[in-house]
C-alpha cells in the first residue's frame, strides 16, 4: 500500500493494524518484524513478483520470481534467517528501489532444506524489502529477523 502526496488534516493512524510493504508520507510505518514468517496464512503479508506464491506452509519463487515482506527498519545491525531450499538468494533492498543492501545466495540439492543466515547493516531508517528471489526454483519458510 502506498499513500503519498496527500494533505492530512487529522491524525493518521491504523490503530491495531500491523501491515507490511506500507509506504506513506504521513508518519505511518510498516511492521518491523515478519508478520507471517512461517507462512501459516499462505502468502498473507508477503508481496510476490513474477512466478511466486505460498503453499504447504512455505513460500516459493520460480524462474526469477521473488517473494518478500516490506518492513520498516531503524539503523543498525540485523540478522535475517530462513529455512531455504532449491537455488536462489535471500535479499534485503530498499523498498522504493536502489541497490541491494545485502544478498546471500544458496543452493540446496534435491528436496532438502537448510537454515541460511544473512547478516546486514541498515544505514538509515526506512522501508526495506526482505525475502527470496529464485534462480530456477526456491522455497522459504520459518523466516526471522533479529536486531543485533
Amino acid at each position: 500500500v502506498r499513500i503519498l502526496g496527500n494533505e492530512y488534516r487529522s491524525l493518521c493512524d491504523m490503530l491495531w493494524v500491523k501491515s507490511t510493504n506500507f509506504i506513506t508520507d504521513c508518519g505511518l510505518h510498516s511492521a518491523s518484524e515478519f508478520m507471517n514468517g512461517d507462512f501459516t496464512y499462505g502468502h498473507c503479508y508477503w508481496t510476490m513478483e513474477g512466478d511466486a506464491g505460498a503453499e504447504d506452509s512455505q513460500g516459493f519463487a520460480r524462474n526469477g520470481g521473488s517473494i518478500y515482506e516490506g518492513l520498516y527498519l531503524a539503523p543498525g545491525e540485523y540478522v535475517f534467517t530462513a529455512e531455504v531450499g532449491g537455488q536462489g538468494a535471500l535479499f534485503v533492498r530498499p523498498t522504493l528501489g536502489g541497490e541491494d543492501v545485502a544478498v546471500r545466495e544458496f543452493e540446496v540439492p534435491g528436496d532438502g532444506r537448510e537454515k541460511v543466515e544473512l547478516k546486514f547493516r541498515i544505514p538509515s531508517e526506512g522501508d526495506y524489502s526482505l525475502g527470496l528471489r529464485s534462480a530456477t526454483q526456491a522455497g522459504i519458510k520459518n523466516t526471522n529477523l533479529a536486531r543485533k
